[in-house]
């Protein structure tokens, strides 16, 4: 490859692709340090003008002026989707908000509270490009998360054990790397783990076991930070989520050696994300043939790089809505806690000429 097809490269695999206005000269090297100057881009999705309904409030109203409260939340969950498509595009923090897209289908998360998915979303794009460690801790408090994953439910004398489970079959660990044993301590432990009146997160302490559990062979009063703490320890985490990046980013045919390495890079650094990232995007390997051309865009990203590279606005956006379902991937609507299986799967005869149709 030339350095101006590396350079294409990289730019479509750390973002949405080159813009109109964007500058693809000078040298691999200098694009690279571009890229993670994006981690000093941070701009918070706010809906101005939107009336932030709690919970308590909710609770207050009749049943016919809640049922429309909620229509009006469902309306401004579209106008979020819609506000962070087009920051998407325009943003120059690029390796931010492709991170932010990727954990948003690793945390998927599926409420109808529209203020607690824009607390969600800005909580996975503040920490896409920081720790992960410090990521997991604050999405697995988010309210929208604690709601999908009943762990509202989740009390002492009748433990609740989805948001356990998901945590490190999903987030963490994967099939096989722990116990039933520990699911079910591991959820005792998140007992009382809730949200206040206020939609924000609060351990009920009333709610809480406070005793000793047994959780990976380790016994003591393990509270759920201990738990979140005592799963990052584990090397199979680093491996679980190294494998997902590189399908992300590298290519969904996965090289384990490579993917050892990374993850053992990326245990030893404390699990930071940038050093992962920019660690893949230095790699010869990632500029070989085989890892060019090799990914089938999801919807969002098929959209955003279209209209970031050709330079496109909407007078009226809603038709992206639309799209968005036509194809298969509705931002903060993923289809299950697993999020989006992505690949082959977004490629269907209908959604092949929906694409095509689009472009």
């Amino acid at each position: 490859m030339t350095e101006h097809q590396k350079i294409l490269h990289l730019v479509r695999r750390a973002g949405f692709g080159p813009s109109v206005k964007s500058s693809l000269k000078g040298t691999l090297d200098e694009q690279l340090n571009l890229v993670f100057e994006s981690n000093k881009f941070y701009e918070e999705l706010y809906l101005q003008d939107e009336e932030r309904v709690t919970t308590r409030e909710l609770l207050k109203m009749t049943p016919e002026e809640r049922k429309e409260i909620v229509k009006d939340l469902a309306a401004n969950v579209k106008k979020l989707n819609l506000d962070w498509l087009k920051l998407m595009g325009k943003s120059e923090g690029q390796l931010r908000e492709k991170m932010s897209l990727f954990w948003h289908g690793h945390f998927a998360v599926r409420v109808r509270g529209f203020a607690q998915v824009e607390s969600y979303i800005n909580t996975v794009r503040k920490y896409a490009l920081s720790n992960f460690g410090d990521l997991l801790m604050a999405v697995s408090k988010e309210p929208a998360m604690l709601r999908f994953l009943n762990n509202v439910q989740n009390k002492k004398n009748s433990p609740n054990e989805n948001f356990a489970r998901e945590v490190m079959e999903l987030f963490t660990l994967g099939r096989g790397n722990y116990t039933e044993q520990d699911i079910k301590e591991a959820a005792r432990a998140f007992t009382g783990w809730g949200i206040n009146d206020e939609d924000k997160f609060e351990l009920k302490t009333q709610m809480h076991d406070y005793g000793e559990k047994t959780i990976f062979g380790k016994t003591g009063k393990w509270e759920g930070e201990d738990i979140i703490r005592m799963i990052l320890e584990q090397k199979e985490t680093a491996f679980f989520i190294t494998k997902k990046v590189y399908a992300y980013f590298v290519n969904r045919k996965i090289n384990d050696q490579r993917v050892s390495d990374l993850s053992e890079y990326f245990f030893t650094n404390g699990y930071d994300i940038p050093k992962l990232m920019r660690r893949i995007f230095e790699s010869d390997w990632f500029y070989e043939d085989e890892n060019v051309a090799s990914q089938i865009k999801s919807p969002v990203e098929l959209i955003v790089g279209l209209n970031r590279s050709f330079g496109i606005s909407y007078d009226n956006p809603q038709p992206l809505l639309a799209l968005q379902r036509v194809l298969g991937q509705t931002l903060f609507f993923p289809p299950n806690v697993s999020g989006w299986a992505g690949g082959r799967n977004w490629i269907d005869n209908s959604t092949l000429v929906t694409r095509n149709e689009f472009a």
